[in-house]
């Protein structure tokens, strides 16, 4: 970046950072970009504090799955992405919001945050993370969680009994290998994925349509659009990912999608 004339500040994340109250001083002291380097966690963080300003977001996909800067077109190779940044341009993306907080890909109620905390409280008592992931997807399966929740969904009420629910910021792909990809980040909706209940067994089915890319929405899902959608359960509290990273929120989740509530810079091939 200043080989390309481009003077910056590079601050390192470390654990326990208030990531978006840095940001946000950022944009207090003039930045005229604040450039994200990590995975779909850490760019949530930096979108935090980004909102209320007119400060883009630039990406350099360091992560694992890297879904934002694939939707984008920025090149997943880190050096390949920071040289094509100064050619880029800004355009506007929604935002999804649950309770006040952010998402930039998705939600995902159900299964993941079980597994999530149930892999958490392993590594806590001295399990290697190896261990702990295995010890955390056996007690899943074993448990078959099912959540029995009520939804409004535009002022229309429904009951669903479900494993797993993912809701995404505009339309994901769903398709074969393509499971997070989206084709427009700007129009305004949240798109609702229900799965359909199943056995432990339609639940290993399902593992191995994912990883030989037969995956198909329709024939796992319910799915349907939503500007906005509330979510009731008996329980008080839930599990609530936030592109992947879990945390706790009050029921009942208050969803709705922020329009074109955040300023990113994609390369100079996207439109």
């Amino acid at each position: 970046m200043r080989d390309a004339g481009v003077p910056l500040q590079v601050i390192k994340v470390r654990r326990g950072m208030d990531v978006p109250a840095v940001v946000r001083d950022a944009c207090v002291k003039g930045v005229t970009a604040v450039i994200a380097g990590g995975g779909d966690g850490t760019l949530n963080a930096v979108a935090r504090g980004l909102q209320g300003s007119n400060v883009p977001m630039a990406i350099v996909p360091i992560g694992t799955l890297n879904h934002l800067a694939r939707d984008l077109s920025v090149p997943i190779d880190a050096t390949k992405a920071i040289r094509a940044l100064p050619g880029g341009h800004e355009i506007s993306m929604d935002l999804g919001e649950v309770n006040g907080r952010v998402f930039l890909n998705n939600s995902i109620l159900g299964l993941y945050p079980a597994y999530s905390f149930a892999r958490e409280r392993r590594e806590k008592i001295g399990l290697s993370k190896m261990r702990a992931i295995l010890s955390a997807i056996l007690t899943i399966f074993r448990r078959n969680p099912v959540l029995t929740l009520w939804l409004t969904v535009d002022g229309r009420e429904m009951k669903r009994r479900t494993p797993y629910i993912l809701i995404a910021n505009n339309e994901h792909k769903m398709e074969g290998y393509q499971l997070g990809h989206r084709e427009q980040l700007d129009a305004g909706v949240l798109w609702v994925y229900v799965m359909k209940p199943r056995s432990r067994w339609g639940l290993v089915k399902l593992l191995a349509s994912l990883l030989f890319g037969r995956f198909r929405r329709h024939e796992e899902f319910e799915v349907f659009p939503a500007a906005s959608m509330r979510v009731e359960s008996k329980r008080t509290t839930m599990g609530v990912a936030l592109d992947g990273d879990v945390t706790r929120m009050r029921t009942p989740l208050e969803y709705r999608s922020l329009s074109k509530a955040l300023r990113v810079i994609a390369p100079a091939q996207t439109a």
